[in-house]
């Protein structure tokens, strides 16, 4: 109510010239308004429709929060804006998820929020925003003077012409509850219209307890004993009408309502809930109408109602029911606990999926799709969740609903609620399946079954893909078939995609117990991510260029940038203020790596100026300045007490330091090409180097000329494994016949028994560092693997590529083999207006329908071209064995060639795949020259057939020889004829 005042205040002077915009959203006045995403978003579509903002507002909630920083600088600089959060504390997740909060905001931009003190949560935000520079913090404290009491009672009352004397005005204001406003209005509310004005001082004094929830119960106690204008039993319906608005998700209708109510007085549910109590009288769907809206009616002015539904307005109402009818003794015949949520659960679960509009058309059922899963959840009602949650069609209907990524969360919710030993292998499947393709689903949902069927050979997502279409069959759908689906992963190591960034990321840290991770990218930012949600804490214009390294200590409590701009910042990972600026003793150039210790006292950084400086964190002063690399340094690492630095630089050494005296301990010599990056175990025992180029344009193959190789060297100097498993990739031939094998990133557990490592060939490679031996590899980056991060227990990694994502990896698990264009088209769907050219150019783009569609096409016309050329200079011949059939034969052996080198697949398949295309050119390109001899044409000087089968080019009757190229003359002579005359059909046209 405050906010709101103000808010019309500032609007009113805004509408008399002030130019400021003011946007706000109170928490739980609408439909989905208590979760924060769809929040979030309607303010930036309000920003866009005002013209603050331009483009795409993603529906993706981790896109979403990452870009807010900076759509709210844009809106900034189009004028002064002001948002108002109401409520932080009534959102789904409480004030636990509060990440996306945008520190610090432009100036033009101000933030204003509330909520409500009391829970452990709101008063540890609160001391945190007191001690922030971020907050300016205002706190609205009780009425304690009881004139201001006063003020609000005679207010309020005076709106219905009513007042209370001295005396009982005096004893309301000094109730122990009465510095609360909804209190006053609770108790006032209920003065105004029920009671005696004999028992008025009573009532007063004994009824309303000492604050809003003790007065919220009050009002549901009279409610249970006020005389019955319905057949229905008071105490028994008042029970269910708040207890079930206290389990729904997004309130209920008065028709649900209604609905439960005669479901709850049917015998099959009385049984399930234990009522031992004499059958009620029916009744019918009217009387339960109406005892619904008598008691709604009562209450309105605490409960609020959004798209037709009811829900509590203040959460004082919703504990006051829970704690009477939840929390309180049990009773037979009303559920409890977990029963309340399965009542609400069986009902959804039999109303239809899909509801027929006015018109025939099909359209889910929102209803059902938003609440059937979060109430089996809480219901924990494991097996019904997971026939829900695995059920396509289901997955279709709340795709269909817009409801995307709140499925997504419904999976989530389902993992982390499940027992550990009840958690069904189908529903993690069709988890991973809906997380990894949401972003699909949320632009068009009709693309479920069709993916569902398409993403793996086999599995419980493919076999419910299957059973679908056995019932609806490919024609239903605008989709293509593949014939041969990769192989099915039951544990996928791809956990999720972090999309964010504008620029291919650089640099990622991540915190000892892989909770927290930070990345930096070439366009000057770094995020904070909590890598178990996906979630962006923050965003942070770190550097005026790009970021060259990034660290973060193992309690992920402080965290280190190093950029373009020849600086070194320092930075509080909760607050996001910078701690140090190592600015004073700057680098000469880019800096290019950074480490910090565990405890964040001292930083370690390598620049492009060839140099090493460790630096004093907590003095912001240059300890050392160490030298030694002949060219720039490109990677840096650091155990963790601060004791030894790992260097590596472009002239192919890796240097241990000591830092506490600032003095070279060993050169670890092996490398010929410039070391990419390194890393050191926690110890200093063992040191991981990575290196190579990529070759020049010759495409040659770089392996002994250039090594691409992982190197695991003892702390002595010895080299005692060379990794060669990153591939020679040839992504760039098909253009400029580019090729390289560089290993850009390399990472190490503490105890050094795992290593990842990540480069130009897009794959990540698992290292058994005490073994010394390549475990697996995993595919997922579109484009080079640039940076790696591996937890303490070596299960999660993460790793940044040149695709502008960040990629988190169970590495437990395993990938698929890697998809590319040779996948088969085995059927095409019916077409669909909107989807057409995107249909068209995955078909053209597939392999089968290019040798067996388009290579004959291109062919056939080739040949086209040949015999009207021929046919033009009078060359006569039969078809059947003409010169044209050997050019269609070699132009198609020559497309296969190329259409197999252009492939990034694996070497075998490369090799296996120009057997058949090398044996087709040797046994075509030889009879190109011999078609003449097996044709037959007309001697151009005497005009007499001339049979190619005795002479080759040779007129028997004149003598004449084809020496001087006349054949070929004729046909260019022709072909110059048939141009003209096409610019004349042209002309004549025009």
């Amino acid at each position: 109510m405050l906010l709101a005042k103000w808010i019309d205040r500032q609007r009113a002077r805004s509408d008399s010239g002030l130019d400021l915009r003011i946007h706000f959203r109170f928490i739980g006045a609408s439909d989905n308004s208590n979760n924060v995403d769809p929040v979030l978003r309607s303010v930036l579509l309000e920003l866009r429709a005002s013209g603050a903002l331009s483009g795409e507002i993603p529906e993706d909630p981790v896109r979403l929060r990452s870009i807010l920083p900076e759509m709210l600088r844009a809106a900034g600089e189009n004028g002064p804006t002001v948002i108002v959060i109401d409520g932080l504390n009534q959102l789904e997740t409480g004030l636990r998820d509060l990440g996306w909060l945008p520190k610090p905001l432009p100036a033009t931009v101000k933030l204003v929020i509330s909520f409500k003190l009391g829970e452990p949560e709101a008063e540890a935000f609160y001391r945190r925003c007191e001690e922030s520079t971020d907050f300016e913090v205002f706190r609205v404290e009780p009425f304690a003077d009881p004139n201001d009491r006063r003020r609000l009672v005679s207010a309020y009352l005076s709106q219905y012409l009513k007042e209370l004397d001295a005396d009982h005005l005096h004893a309301l204001v000094s109730l122990p509850g009465a510095d609360n406003p909804l209190y006053l209005k609770v108790v006032l509310s209920e003065l105004r219209v029920f009671g005696v004005h004999a028992n008025l001082g009573e009532r007063i004094e004994h009824d309303f307890g000492s604050d809003p929830v003790s007065g919220l119960d009050a009002v549901l106690r009279r409610l249970e004993t006020d005389p019955a204008y319905t057949r229905l039993e008071p105490r028994q319906i008042v029970r269910l009408v708040f207890g079930l608005l206290a389990h729904a998700r997004r309130g209920l209708s008065v028709d649900e309502l209604s609905d439960l109510i005669l479901l709850a007085h049917s015998p099959a549910e009385r049984a399930a809930f234990g009522s031992t109590a004499a059958s009620p009288p029916r009744i019918t769907r009217d009387q339960a109408r109406d005892a619904v809206n008598l008691y709604l009616r009562q209450v309105r002015p605490f409960l609020m109602r959004r798209v037709g539904r009811y829900g509590f307005l203040y959460e004082s109402f919703k504990v006051a029911a829970l704690r009477r009818y939840v929390h309180g003794p049990a009773t037979p015949g009303v559920p409890s606990g977990a029963q309340w949520y399965a009542r609400l659960a069986r009902y959804f679960a039999a109303q239809p999926l899909v509801l027929e509009a006015p018109g025939g058309v099909r359209q889910p059922n929102v209803r059902k799709v938003d609440e059937l899963p979060w109430q089996q959840t809480h219901g924990e009602l494991w097996d019904e969740l997971r026939d829900t949650l695995c059920d396509l069609e289901f997955v279709e209907a709340k795709c269909l609903a817009s409801l995307t990524y709140d499925l997504v969360q419904d999976y989530a919710l389902a993992a982390q609620s499940h027992p550990a030993d009840r958690m069904h292998a189908d529903l993690e499947a069709f988890g991973r399946f809906v997380v990894a393709h949401a972003h699909i689903f949320s632009r068009d949902a009709r693309q479920v079954v069709p993916f569902a069927y398409n993403h793996a050979s086999d599995g419980p997502v493919v076999r419910a893909a299957e059973r679908h279409l056995d019932r609806r069959g490919w024609g239903s759908f605008s989709c293509v078939q593949l014939a041969d689906r990769p192989e099915y992963v039951i544990r996928s190591a791809a956990v999720r995609t972090l999309d964010g960034h504008r620029g291919p990321v650089t640099s990622v840290a991540m915190s000892a117990d892989g909770t927290m991770l930070v990345s930096g990218a070439s366009d000057g930012t770094i995020k904070f991510w909590e890598v178990t949600t996906g979630v962006t804490r923050r965003t942070i214009d770190a550097h005026a260029g790009g970021i060259g390294g990034v660290a973060i200590t193992t309690d992920g409590r402080w965290a280190a940038s190093a950029g373009a701009d020849e600086n070194v910042r320092i930075w509080d990972v909760e607050s996001g203020a910078v701690k140090a600026n190592l600015w004073k003793y700057q680098h000469w150039g880019a800096v290019k790596g950074v480490r910090l210790s565990d405890d964040g006292a001292i930083a370690v950084s390598a620049g492009e100026d060839g140099r090493v400086r460790v630096w004093d964190v907590d003095r912001a002063e240059l300890r050392f300045d160490l030298r030694g690399h002949f060219g720039p340094v490109n990677s840096v690492d650091m155990t963790r007490d601060g004791r030894i630095a790992v260097t590596g630089g472009w002239d192919g050494s890796v240097r241990m330091w000591d830092i506490g005296r600032g003095a070279l301990l060993r050169s670890l010599d092996g490398h010929t090409v410039s070391v990419q990056d390194v890393a050191i175990s926690a110890a200093g025992s063992v040191v991981a180097s990575s290196g190579g180029m990529p070759a020049g344009a010759t495409g040659t193959k770089p392996r002994g000329l250039f090594e691409s190789d992982v190197r695991f060297w003892t702390s002595d100097g010895r080299c005692f494994y060379v990794g060669t498993a990153h591939e020679v990739a040839d992504r760039g031939g098909r253009i400029s016949g580019v090729l390289g094998s560089t290993v850009h990133a390399v990472a190490m557990t503490e105890d050094a028994k795992f290593a990842v490592s990540g480069g130009y060939d897009r794959r990540v490679w698992l290292w058994d560092v005490a073994v010394g031996r390549p475990l697996r590899s995993f595919v997922g980056h579109s484009d080079s693997v640039l940076a790696a991060a591996i937890d303490d227990s070596g299960t999660i990694a993460a790793t940044g590529g040149a695709d502008c994502t960040i990629r988190i990896w169970d590495l437990r698990g395993k990938t698929p083999p890697e998809f590319s264009l040779r996948r088969r088209i085995g059927a095409v769907g019916t077409p669909a207006p909107s989807s057409l050219a995107e249909r068209a150019l995955l078909m053209l783009a597939n392999r089968r329908l290019q040798l067996w569609v388009a290579v004959p096409i291109w062919a056939a016309l080739l040949g086209w071209v040949a015999h009207r050329l021929l046919v033009e200079a009078g060359v006569t011949y039969p078809l059947y064995r003409s010169p044209v059939t050997m050019i269609g034969l070699a132009a198609t052996s020559l497309y296969w060639v190329r259409w197999q080198w252009s492939l990034a697949a694996p070497r075998e398949e490369r090799r296996l795949g120009r057997l058949l295309p090398a044996a087709a050119i040797a046994a075509s390109l030889p009879l190109l020259p011999l078609g003449a001899f097996f044709g037959v044409f007309n001697c151009p000087v005497c005009g007499r057939r001339v049979c190619g089968r005795r002479y080759l080019f040779h007129c028997s009757s004149c003598r004449w020889q084809d020496a001087g190229g006349e054949l070929q003359r004729r046909i260019m002579a022709a072909a110059g004829r048939l141009v003209a005359r096409h610019r004349e059909r042209r002309t004549r046209r025009r």
